[in-house]
């Protein structure tokens, strides 16, 4: 008895260990499987430090909140590492259209750290993601702006304070970057560059006072066209031919989500007959403006839709359009 209960527990042994070798997955069995390690699947998507976010937007925020205070009540600007601070910041390109560039900075710093507080507590999502993105884009521009005017104009003269909020916005857009794959980041690069160029013109036409010739961009955006991928629905051929005849004019760049966007509602099938004018027909660049006919048009946002007389900014729905043809 003592020698079949012995075999009967080698043979429970013997039978587990087969029963673990069926069952325990092989390291081909790894890479082939859903779950294993797949060197050739796209990656996927990373969560979003949104911590991180929190931390340096509000660090951004009292840096910009200070800077803007000084400002305005008209104080010294204590340069921490020396350099010529008080002389930048002092400056015509301290300002846009009259409003100090640190409380616009101040504004969006303490805005993306909403979205990552946001994102903290509620576990983020996709549209809190691109949110992130896209604000990490526009304070990543704004700062590669600063450091060519910094370079260009003022001799590369260090400042203490530009060079810090340019670290802190560009590691907010790359920790907001990482989050995404590869093919998430291909459908995100155009609206991504129609941030940072929009960003980038806005500055240029508040610091040369000019929406036209001989603006210095301090950078080249070659002219591409936009492809129109979506379907028309019924009702949008009709409405583009009957916008053309009317004479309406929808006034936009290559660059603009907006008006790509305004473009995809009517579809492909409609764009032979869409009254679109591009105003950057040459791209951004050293010594180019908008195109003549966009500036004899007053457009002062892009998508402007003129009809009848009536000037109408943004994108419009097809209801808002038949109205304004009546």
């Amino acid at each position: 008895m003592l020698r079949l209960h012995c075999r009967s527990a080698v043979g429970d042994d013997t039978q587990a260990a087969q029963q673990d070798k069926r069952q325990a997955p092989s390291l081909s069995d790894e890479l082939t499987s859903p779950s294993g390690p797949q060197p050739n699947a796209p990656k996927q998507q990373d969560e979003l430090p949104y911590w991180l976010v929190a931390v340096l937007g509000s660090l951004g925020a009292l840096q910009t909140g200070y800077l803007t205070w000084t400002k305005l009540t008209e104080g010294g600007v204590v340069c921490p590492l020396g350099g010529g601070c008080s002389t930048v910041l002092s400056s015509d390109y301290a300002t846009v259209f009259g409003i100090p560039l640190t409380l616009v900075g101040c504004l969006a710093y303490g805005s993306v750290a909403g979205l990552g507080i946001a994102g903290q507590r509620s576990g983020g999502g996709p549209a809190l993601q691109r949110l992130t993105l896209a604000g990490g884009t526009a304070l990543a521009a704004t700062s590669a702006n600063l450091l060519w005017i910094l370079a260009r104009k003022f001799g590369g003269e260090p400042c203490t304070w530009c060079i810090s909020s340019a670290i802190l916005s560009i590691t907010i857009f790359g920790a907001a970057l990482q989050s995404f794959n590869l093919r998430q980041l291909r459908q995100l690069a155009l609206p991504g560059a129609g941030i940072a160029a929009s960003v980038s013109i806005g500055l240029a036409v508040a610091w040369q006072g000019a929406s036209s010739a001989s603006v210095d961009f301090g950078f080249d955006l070659p002219y591409q066209p936009v492809l129109v991928r979506e379907s028309s629905p019924s009702e949008a051929p009709a409405l583009a031919k009957r916008l053309r005849e009317a004479g309406a004019k929808m006034y936009g760049a290559f660059w603009c989500t907006h008006c790509h966007d305004q473009k995809e509602e009517f579809g492909r099938e409609a764009m032979s007959d869409f009254p679109y004018v591009e105003c950057y027909p040459d791209g951004v660049k050293n010594g180019t403006g908008v195109a003549k006919e966009c500036i004899d048009a007053d457009v002062k946002a892009f998508p402007t839709w003129i009809i009848n007389g009536q000037h109408i900014e943004g994108q419009q729905t097809f209801a808002a359009l038949e109205a304004a043809l009546k």
